[in-house]
């Protein structure tokens, strides 16, 4: 797999306004987004034009965030930030957020689902669901699914080129397979136990959740009646230098961002390819639905369970479960 950056990058420039499709007037939300890579995406978005909706969940920290980045200089594109509270540990407040969204703007041509939790010890929260599937699995889905609505309108708009960008990892490949099941929420609450890299494998196990929800995602908007013209995508940014001050961040992440990471605006280059690049906008029939690796590399992924009906499983699991909490 490949999780190293490669001279391939240098084909892709999101600071070459050549390379990206024309976003002035185009509204972009951009979740957990306050530092690391989302801070760097929502940097390259605004200098293109863009009005872009930093989406975190710590108010000073976004406001300050968005300060540092006026100070930056938005040039030569003068896009515009402007800060939307979310937090996906709260599936209400989820809601809540998407639908403050829908009150502020009548359209959304880019989601940025880049908000994620890397380290957790193993927990279940009030609803039954493992601290990761819920925060980085359920919280992406509610909200999709709230602005859904939106994107749909804004999609049939003449010019649009509407996208999903899930940011996801290549830890994904590493996740143990056999044995998960997705017939029941019960099943989504994998500890891996034992495990000496158990809390590496609950971050890739809810990202997998996440790369077969877009993949089943695309699906359905090609084969509605009409269809549904939005683009979905799953990235992996490569290894990148986040969190290394983190006392949260696990050990194995510290130590190999250290050594071989690229810098936060280097690492947000795969989701603007996603989210913004010509290449994309000019070959949509080969992007749609597929996991890219940086940059803008389309890869199979190793990962079995997605072809054997257990995307259909999980869809059904997670449609049933959140309706039962009124938030879908």
């Amino acid at each position: 797999m490949g999780i190293f950056f490669s001279k391939a990058e240098d084909a892709f420039d999101p600071a070459r306004q050549s390379d990206l499709v024309d976003l002035k007037g185009k509204v972009v939300l951009v979740t957990g987004a306050n530092r690391g890579i989302g801070y760097a995406t929502v940097k390259f978005f605004a200098r293109a034009g863009a009005k872009v909706y930093l989406a975190a969940r710590n108010a000073q920290a976004a406001l300050k965030a968005i300060e540092s980045l006026k100070s930056e200089g938005l040039e030569p594109g003068n896009g515009e930030i402007f800060f939307l509270k979310l937090d996906q540990s709260n599936w209400r407040d989820v809601k809540a957020s998407a639908e403050e969204f829908l009150k502020r703007e009548s359209r959304l041509d880019i989601l940025v689902l880049n908000a994620a939790l890397v380290r957790s010890a193993y927990e279940l929260n009030s609803d039954g669901v493992s601290t990761f599937v819920g925060v980085n699995y359920f919280s992406p889905v509610i909200l999709t699914k709230i602005l859904l609505p939106l994107m749909t309108k804004t999609s049939r708009l003449p010019g649009a080129d509407v996208r999903i960008v899930n940011v996801t990892s290549s830890v994904i490949n590493t996740v143990p397979t056999q044995g998960l099941r997705f017939d029941k929420v019960e099943d989504l609450n994998m500890e891996f136990k034992g495990a000496m890299m158990d809390t590496v494998y609950r971050y890739g196990h809810s990202k997998l959740l996440g790369n077969m929800w877009i993949d089943t995602l695309q699906k359905e908007f090609d084969t509605s009646n009409p269809p549904v013209p939005i683009t979905t995508m799953s990235v992996h940014p490569g290894i990148v230098k986040t969190y290394l001050d983190d006392p949260q961040s696990h050990l194995v992440w510290n130590v190999i961002g250290y050594l071989f990471g690229v810098e936060p605006d280097r690492g947000a280059y795969n989701t603007l390819f996603a989210g913004a690049s010509k290449q994309v906008a000019q070959k949509k029939e080969e992007y749609k639905g597929r996991y890219i690796e940086p940059v803008g590399k389309i890869v199979a992924l190793s990962a079995p369970v997605l072809g054997d009906g257990s995307s259909e499983a999980l869809t059904r699991t997670t449609e049933g479960f959140l309706k039962k909490f009124d938030v879908l």
